[in-house]
């Protein structure tokens, strides 16, 4: 990433990657631990960090994460993920 310039948009052909937060709800709560998080976002895209909430384990009830993708990327509007026997 890149700090915003005036000059940003004569390389505009030339951007490799764009960061967005992600916002993450319903969360199994297998998965609400960093590690877990972390796991989630990664299959986005390009994990970079979480919130400040999430980091101090506050307001667990979504996670925002800050994900780099790529301009041709389709950004899905769920995630599916299946949980193994035993865990909720």
């Amino acid at each position: 990433m890149t700090p915003w310039s005036n000059s940003i948009y004569s390389v505009r052909e030339q951007i490799l990657s764009i960061p967005v937060w992600a916002t993450l709800t319903d969360i199994p709560s297998v998965l609400q631990l960093l590690i877990g998080l972390n796991w989630l976002a990664s299959l986005i895209g390009d994990f970079k960090c979480f919130d400040a909430n999430i980091v101090a384990r506050k307001n667990l009830l979504y996670a925002r994460a800050l994900i780099e993708i790529t301009p041709e990327i389709l950004l899905p509007s769920i995630l599916k993920v299946r949980i193994k026997e035993g865990h909720e």
